[in-house]
């Protein structure tokens, strides 16, 4: 007979969209408020289990587990500059795809991200979005359309 696993698995899981571009900047949060004129965005899916506060841009999950998160952006920059796409827990970089070229032939440049997280505990620990220059003087402006998504997988 088979047996039943000890807990229930609770899924959690939100997914985000901006629709307006943010000001340009040599660093920006994708999802914060500051980061824009006047930010909005659509939620494709009501969060379950993560809550997402777009005055600091922080994606806060209540549970320990496994998230797969998914971070797709495009951006407009100046001229053979170049960017880095990270992904950061709890404020310290977990992934960060560095040297992307923004040349005046191949503007604007877009990128999708996807990787598993662990998270140990249920203290909760928060994801940000960041697009940023890697010589920190550099601006880009991220377009609207960037987008997020955070599941929990185990």
């Amino acid at each position: 007979m088979p047996t039943k696993p000890r807990g229930a698995f609770i899924p959690a899981f939100a997914s985000i969209v901006t629709t307006a571009d943010t000001l340009a900047g040599a660093s920006r949060d994708v999802f914060d408020e500051d980061s824009y004129t006047a930010y909005s965005y659509e939620t494709d899916v009501t969060e379950q289990g993560i809550t997402y506060t777009q005055a600091d841009g922080k994606f806060t999950v209540a549970k320990a587990g496994i998230y797969c998160v998914t971070f797709g952006a495009s951006w407009v920059g100046n001229a053979l500059d170049e960017y880095s796409m990270e992904i950061q827990l709890d404020g310290v970089a977990i992934y960060d795809h560095d040297v992307i070229y923004v040349h005046t032939a191949t503007d604007p440049e877009y990128s999708t991200v996807s990787i598993l997280s662990t998270i140990p505990d249920d203290t909760g620990s928060f994801y940000n979005f960041i697009i940023k220059s890697q010589d920190g003087i550099d601006t880009a402006t991220v377009w609207a359309g960037a987008c997020v998504s955070i599941h929990r997988v185990g």
